[in-house]
Order: C-alpha cells, then structure tokens, then sequence
C-alpha cells in the first residue's frame, strides 16, 4: 500500500534542535525549583495529551538484552497536525528517537528513514511515515516496536513555529554549514521547492535561517538529510546549558507549551525526565547511523543490521581519550605512509566576516569540497581564536611538531582543529563521516 504524500515536506528536519531544547529546557526549570516544574507541568498539557498506545515500554528488547529501566528512549515525530485539524490529515516526515541514560557514556541519536520499507500493522506494506497518517501516535510506536525491537516511553511532537520561536528565544546558533545551500523558486519544475539562500562556513543561524538549514531536502538522500539534522543538535546543545536556559525560562516554558504535543503529563514524570537531562549535560552526543540501503522507491535494511544499529544505540562506546593524549606524548618516530584522499567532485571557496557574540567582527574563509552526493567535507580559517564550536576537544596529536585538537563522533573524528595565538583553523568531515581518521589527519596537516 503506498504511503500517503506529504503536504508540508521534510518537518522533522527541525527535530534536532527542538529536541536538544526540549530536555534543556525541562532540566533547566527543574534546577530552579518546584514552582518552575510546575509552570512546565501545566505548559505540557496545554494541548490534548499524546496516546502512545498500548504498546508503549520501558522494557528493550533488542540489543543484549532487557535494559534498566532508569533510561529513557523518546521519541520525536514531525507532522503538521493541528489542533484543529482532523485526525486523518496529519503526516508526519522523520521519525527521531533520543536515548538518554545516566549509566550510558553518550546520549545517542537514531534517526529512522520516512521511506523505511516496514510492514505496518493492519495497513500491510508501506514507507514508515503512512503510520502516523493511518493511526497517529500509538501505530506509529506499535510499528517501530515491530521493527526495532524497541519499546518508547515518551513522545514529543513539534512544528514549524516552536522551531523558529525557540531558536531564535535561545540567541540563535552558531553552526558549522558544510557547503551553500540555495534555492529560489522561479515556478520551473527543476525549483519547485522550498526556498532557501544560506553560505557555507562556520556562521550564526538564526530561526529561518536555522529552519531552512535543517529542513533542507533536495540534492541529497535521506542518510545525509538525517546526519544534517543531528549535526545541528550537536552543536545547539554544545552551546546551551541549563545556565543559559535559566534567564529567560518563562519564555521558553511558554513556547515549550503552545508548540509541543505530548504524552509527558505531572510532576512526577517531568521531574524524571528534568534528571536524566541534567545528568547527560556533560556526555556527548553520538549520532547513530541507520543501516539503510537506498532504492529508486523505499529504503531498505535487513534484520540483522537493523539489530546491531539498535544495540549501540543502548549501548553506545566513545572514542578512549587516553589513548588520543597518549599519542600527543610519544617521542618515537613511526615510518609514514602517504594516505590518499578521495576524489574531489567540485569545490568553492569563501571569504567572509563572522561575528562572535560580543559584536566582534572577524574574518573567515571557508573551502567547501564535494567527494560525493551530498557528502562535502570543509577547511575553515578565521582570525577568532576562541568559537564555540572549538570548545571541549576530545583529545590531542602531534602532527609536525604542532598539536591539534581532536573531536571525536564515537570512534570516527568528526573535526581536527588547530589555534594558534594568530586564530583557528580547522577540517570538519562530512556529514555522514566519510573521510576516514587518517584522511581527516592529513588533511589537517595542510592547515
């Protein structure tokens, strides 16, 4: 049975952010105190609660194993319900599932593909995203148990307004663009889509700005729109702690209520959702790739790999940091071998000014290169020795007797940075982390 199409196009691009500021925002009020639970409290249940259905449960069952039940998996779906819409005109785009568990080393990201080829309950048959369109929340859940094998125990559904307005309520965020996205829509079937007109490089993105980036969907495939949205919440949250969240609380309460949808309902369920969110504030944020094949009408994976995507999305490792310093220390010369790097498709380069957070203007140059479709992989300099997105490396390495900062997505460097007294310069891998390790090193040695 084909899914039905959507009307409002890739919503739940904007999951990321809005789930990063979701869990901030509860942890925030409840480091402040019970009158702020409260006032969260009564925000949540501004609209209808969300049924997950009878299938809803703290209890995993793939992956090694039932899991303590002190973690939580959420769920976040974008659609363009309505409160005032009927039921069977709702979609949904993306599916995003968030663990967060005091005992695991890295709060982990599964984004499961909209075209997902599953068999839907009582439907037969179709792409993942015809289950919200069929049965709303509770099939949409029944159906991700039956092919992940996991339970859910809360559900956030958000739009496009709560994105924009809550972006733009935390000060906007710094992101690091990996190439130019541009559209303008002349009417031409080859433009007929959403508009859109951001420069590549390292830059502040505000609310429509920000949307556009994340609901961006042409020119690549579902894996790299995925890894473009979890990339902005892993820069989002890196900037935005509890101590950022509390001067202006009430606002964010506000906006928490009058665009999220949720089943999460009483103190009791806030506070403990408020806890595991301030107990991850520290931990890293690892982006769990789903093991989808692309096909000319669904995406497919199979059952065993489906099983070891969902094992380390429970049961994440992350990157030893010792041994990185480690190596920052060896004297002991080792024979080098030249790594060769992947093709370049195209490239482009810009030069331009940023702003720091206090009004500082500095310069930056931005070389964006393309190895693949969507995959583009950046060099960024600039005269600002202290970005955000520079903060808490992983680990060190000496290359040619300079050291580089090391930033680690699970085993695989997302960025190899370098700061000098002069500024900062460094190589961000693509999205989907196609450069290898050694890539990435080489390229860093050319900085």
């Amino acid at each position: 049975m084909p899914a039905p199409p959507s009307h409002r196009g890739a919503l739940g691009r904007l999951l990321a952010a809005c789930a990063i500021v979701f869990t901030c925002c509860v942890g925030g009020v409840f480091a402040v105190g019970v009158n702020e639970l409260h006032a969260t409290t009564s925000a949540l249940e501004v609209h209808p609660r969300v049924d997950l259905g009878e299938t809803a449960t703290t209890t995993t069952t793939t992956g090694g194993g039932p899991t303590s039940g002190s973690g939580k998996t959420i769920l976040l779906i974008g659609s363009d319900h309505r409160a005032k819409t009927a039921k069977d005109n709702a979609r949904s785009d993306t599916m995003m599932l968030v663990r967060l568990s005091p005992r695991a080393k890295a709060v982990t990201v599964l984004s499961v593909p909209r075209d997902l080829k599953v068999t839907i309950p009582g439907r037969g048959v179709a792409k993942l995203n015809a289950a919200y369109a069929y049965g709303g929340v509770p099939l949409t859940v029944k159906t991700l148990r039956e092919v992940l094998g996991i339970g859910v125990d809360h559900v956030i559904d958000v739009d496009f307004g709560g994105f924009r307005a809550l972006v733009n309520a935390l000060g906007c965020v710094y992101t690091d663009v990996d190439r130019r996205y541009f559209n303008r829509n002349d009417g031409t079937a080859a433009t007929n889509f959403a508009a859109i007109d951001i420069q590549a490089g390292y830059q502040r993105l505000c609310g429509a700005d920000a949307l556009d980036y994340v609901r961006y969907r042409h020119g690549d495939n579902d894996l790299v729109r995925a890894a473009r949205q979890h990339d902005f919440l892993r820069q989002a949250r890196a900037q935005f702690g509890v101590t950022d969240l509390l001067g202006d609380r009430h606002t964010l309460i506000r906006l928490l209520g009058e665009h999220t949808r949720t089943d999460i309902r009483g103190t009791k369920q806030v506070t403990a959702l408020a806890k595991l969110a301030l107990g991850a504030a520290d931990k890293p944020v690892q982006e769990i790739p789903f093991p989808a094949v692309i096909g000319p009408s669904y995406v497919t994976a199979t059952p065993s790999a489906i099983k070891a995507t969902v094992r380390r999305f429970l049961h994440p490792t992350v990157a030893a940091q010792s041994s990185s310093k480690a190596k920052t220390k060896t004297k002991r010369k080792r024979a080098r071998t030249k790594t060769r790097l992947p093709t370049i498709r195209e490239q482009a380069t810009r030069r331009y000014r940023i702003k720091d957070a206090s009004g500082t203007s500095h310069r930056a140059t931005r070389r964006s290169v393309r190895i693949g479709v969507g995959e583009y992989y950046g060099i960024q300099t600039t005269d600002w020795t202290d970005a955000p997105i520079l903060a808490a490396p992983d680990g060190q390495r000496t290359l040619g007797g300079r050291t580089f900062d090391l930033y680690y997505d699970g085993r695989h460097l997302r960025r190899v940075a370098l700061r000098t007294a002069e500024g900062s310069a460094w190589v961000s891998n693509t999205l989907t982390l196609a450069l290898t390790n050694a890539q990435m090193l080489a390229l860093a040695r050319t900085l």
